[in-house]
């Protein structure tokens, strides 16, 4: 039966055992002996043992400094580097929903430590600049035409660029991060409204002072991360200058399908205008649009791990 076998196996291990300490030692290391299959610690063998065949003290003093000589000297896999997370988040406010609900718990939500915002104005500033321990406010030539850069690391090597024929203001800075610094590009490139407000002919006559607006600010130097309100598609020529530099949009991958911006009173009327480039410095490693918030634009938050 059952316990017949296991007493057979156990006759068998203790026959077979060589009867000197040292293997004893090993054998409460390894729980196995010569195949038997019995876990645990071995039993002393029960007749009195041999004399020669017991080892010096200082024989098994040698063996143990000698295995313990060739531990110490098998090599080490060195540890892999940490690699941060680092979650940046961009977000049109609209510059007339200053006194609409929602934003701060959209931002206590995602919890981003880097947020891009446009359309910024004296209101949002008050609201707003309570949250983070860095940041940088621009005011805008004209009403709704802010932008600006908040963060919980530090802020480097803050420009403001101000490209001829553009609109509104660029926003360029050095994020001193966990993992190393990071240059970040915020846009309000130019919208596209024609003369007397028209979208329709706006849509093509606003093309070719974005993609000059686009050109002047890469040539100041190609960014590790550019986000904003492009106004623009991603098929757009100025939209592809981004890709030309070595940057990829991250929405494609990670939210494909969905849009940024939508028409007043008219969520069925939609757009995808809103973007974040990535350099090849950082991966991205998530992406999403959030439709929530009390601006026409939703916010896009991404996910980046250093490359």
């Amino acid at each position: 039966d059952l316990h017949l076998s296991i007493r057979r196996q156990r006759q068998m291990c203790i026959r077979d055992r060589p009867a000197h300490h040292l293997w004893s030692v090993r054998a409460r290391h390894s729980g196995r002996r010569h195949g038997c299959g019995l876990q645990g610690r071995p039993r002393p063998p029960t007749g009195p043992a041999d004399p020669a065949s017991r080892t010096h003290p200082a024989l098994m003093w040698l063996a143990w400094m000698a295995l313990a000589s060739v531990t110490a000297c098998a090599p080490r896999r060195a540890p892999e580097p940490e690699r941060t997370e680092l979650t940046a988040m961009t977000w049109n406010l609209y510059f007339q929903a200053s006194d609409q609900p929602g934003v701060e718990e959209v931002l206590a939500q995602v919890d981003p430590d880097l947020l891009m915002l446009q359309e910024t104005t004296a209101a949002w500033q008050a609201r707003l600049e309570g949250l983070f321990p860095y940041q940088h406010w621009v005011p805008g030539p004209e009403a709704g035409g802010g932008v600006a850069l908040l963060s919980k690391y530090p802020l480097e090597s803050v420009a403001i660029h101000t490209v001829p024929g553009a609109r509104f203001p660029a926003q360029r800075a050095v994020v001193q991060t966990p993992s190393g610094p990071i240059e970040v590009l915020n846009l309000h490139l130019i919208p596209p409204f024609g003369p007397r407000g028209s979208l329709i002919t706006g849509f093509f006559r606003t093309k070719r002072p974005r993609y000059r607006e686009v050109e002047a600010l890469l040539e100041l130097g190609v960014p590790d991360l550019a986000c904003g309100d492009f106004n623009a598609s991603e098929r757009e020529a100025s939209v592809s200058l981004f890709e030309k530099a070595g940057m990829i949009s991250a929405l494609p991958e990670y939210a494909p399908g969905q849009h940024t911006w939508h028409g007043p009173g008219d969520k069925d009327f939609h757009w995808r205008i809103d973007h974040c480039m990535v350099g090849p410095a950082w991966q991205t490693t998530s992406a999403q649009v959030l439709e929530v918030g009390p601006s026409d634009h939703y916010p896009l938050w991404v996910g980046l791990r250093d490359g």
